[in-house]
């Protein structure tokens, strides 16, 4: 396996047979899609505000008081991705649609609710469709706190409500 550190501290990326990603979709071209969309990260990840040393995995997308409990944003720092923040700590999921994987979904930052302007599919703060025609919930990833900061893993999926407590 070939590996990288492409981004220093932040992105750490491995090509070579390591394995895939696991998928809902009985489609091979709409798994392929869906990992495409959640492997996407931007390189141009700015220089962290603070202490990052030992933070290795992922992409920081802000602090942990960006996030003020009971809030979902799309950061900046990360492409296709919602990270989101309750009592029971932090979470990030994708926000591109499950049905065609290519649309990205726009969100309520209130109550979470994210809807597809393409085919009015609808998906709650978890990544669970609420409507269709989509009927593939959204992919969760690995977030972690690290000094302070948040870091999310989009090519490491976890279960559906896997929350980083603080």
């Amino acid at each position: 396996m070939l590996c990288s550190l492409a981004t220093p501290v932040l992105v750490f990326a491995c090509s070579g047979s390591g394995g895939s990603l696991p998928t809902d979709n009985q489609d091979p071209e709409n798994d392929a899609a869906e990992i495409d969309a959640a492997s996407r990260i931007d390189a141009d990840t700015p220089d962290v505000p603070f202490d990052a040393t030992g933070c290795t995995v992922g992409t920081f997308v802000g602090l942990e008081n960006d996030f003020p409990v009971g809030t979902w944003k799309q950061p900046s720092l990360l492409t296709h991705v919602f990270v989101a923040r309750d009592s029971g700590g932090f979470w990030a999921y994708s926000d591109i649609c499950t049905l065609r994987n290519s649309e990205q979904l726009t969100i309520a930052s209130k109550s979470g609710v994210s809807t597809c302007p393409y085919d009015g599919s609808s998906f709650d703060g978890n990544g669970t469709v609420l409507r269709g025609p989509a009927v593939v919930p959204l992919r969760n990833f690995a977030v972690t706190l690290c000094g302070g900061g948040v870091f999310v893993d989009a090519t490491k999926l976890v279960a559906k409500g896997t929350r980083t407590a603080m």
